[in-house]
């Protein structure tokens, strides 16, 4: 998931005990497969434009997992800022 703003949603409520949304005001998602060593690789292009300097960028990785919790593994957050 990729968004434009930090958000701390608690997922418990939803069936994900001790799991956290940290992405606010998505704006899209990617879907890919990991490796055989659970890595996945994702790329955007960013314009060379002036105006994108500043604007931070929030993502997350919710990722299919036998093994997590329902099913489902959430990755830590990572918050970008372009410059």
């Amino acid at each position: 998931m990729f968004g434009f703003a930090q958000a701390s949603t608690p997922l418990g409520p939803i069936g994900f005990p001790g799991c956290t949304l940290l992405v606010g005001s998505m704006f899209g998602d990617v879907g890919t497969a990991t490796d055989a060593s659970g890595t996945a690789h994702s790329a955007a292009a960013v314009p060379d434009d002036p105006n994108l300097r500043g604007v931070v960028l929030t993502t997350q990785w919710l990722v299919l997992d036998p093994a997590g919790v329902n099913g489902i593994a959430i990755s830590d957050g990572l918050r970008a800022t372009l410059r």
